[in-house]
């Protein structure tokens, strides 16, 4: 029974995600276009190479494609353990419980977004929750604290609508609408196969690297230990703030790059 909810829990981020998947199409409605170009009917792969060098052409909008990508990346490493370090420190009720609070938030989020539809900047909606997004995985990582890990998985899935929402309505408005599919298709891949990297590797550079680190007479354990704690989960927690560090620097990184942060103004837009 015990295993049985367990699973159920590892279950929950998956399950949320693809509950704003769904969501995603009915607060963002793509743009009602024509075509003004050839429809590709090549392979598989031309299409794919069709869409890298459209964004290759275009280094704003390969600037957003390459950030969502690492952000993904780094936030993927770290969800790969998260149902492991929540259960480290509570029963799987209370992991139940702190998802169920993941997906109100995503479900604020969500109707916040729709509201405000990212401001006449959405670029800088981009930056602003890729960081709000990295400083959440920091802080489920620093305590093994309930209440600090259910407030950094309602922040985190927040704002996850707003990067989505933000990014997506960049892309739409600055891809040529007979090349959407494929630049949206890459994208997608990309995406997809970042997180399966992510969650290939999160375990083992769980288990082989930060768990040891922060044993009981571990390499970090009298530095780093003395601040977010020592013991079983608290190599992953160690983890999340690496992750999340990494997220918000790269979502300074993409602020600095002229390209990216202008890309609302210097591209023209192929969409009305």
């Amino acid at each position: 029974m015990h295993a049985a909810r367990t699973e159920k829990g590892r279950a929950g981020v998956p399950q949320i995600k693809a509950q704003w998947a769904r969501m995603q199409t009915f607060f963002f409605p793509g743009p009602k276009t024509e075509s003004h170009g050839a429809e590709g009917h090549g392979s598989w792969a031309k299409d794919m190479w069709q869409g890298w060098g459209y964004l290759v052409a275009r280094p704003g909008l390969m600037g957003l494609v390459v950030i969502f990508t690492l952000v993904n990346f780094f936030v993927g490493t770290a969800e790969a353990v998260l149902t492991p370090m929540i259960l480290s420190f509570t029963t799987p009720e209370g992991l139940g419980v702190i998802f169920s609070v993941g997906g109100v938030g995503m479900l604020i989020g969500g109707v916040l977004m729709n509201m405000w539809g990212g401001g006449g900047r959405k670029v800088y909606a981009v930056f602003g929750s890729y960081a709000m997004l990295g400083l959440a995985v920091v802080l489920a990582g620093t305590a093994p604290s309930v209440g600090l890990v259910t407030a950094a998985v309602f922040l985190a899935f927040l704002f996850l609508p707003t990067v989505m929402g933000a990014s997506q309505a960049i892309m739409q408005v600055k891809v040529a609408p007979d090349v959407q599919g494929r630049v949206f298709a890459l994208r997608a891949m990309l995406n997809t196969s970042t997180f399966a990297v992510a969650y290939l590797i999160g375990g083992p550079l769980a288990d082989k690297v930060f768990e040891p680190l922060m044993t009981d007479g571990g390499t970090l354990a009298g530095s780093l230990g003395r601040l977010i704690g020592v013991g079983p989960g608290r190599g992953m927690g160690l983890m999340f703030v690496v992750m999340g560090l990494l997220a918000i620097a790269t979502a300074a990184s993409a602020f600095a790059y002229p390209r990216i942060r202008n890309v609302e103004t210097e591209l023209p837009d192929a969409v009305q």
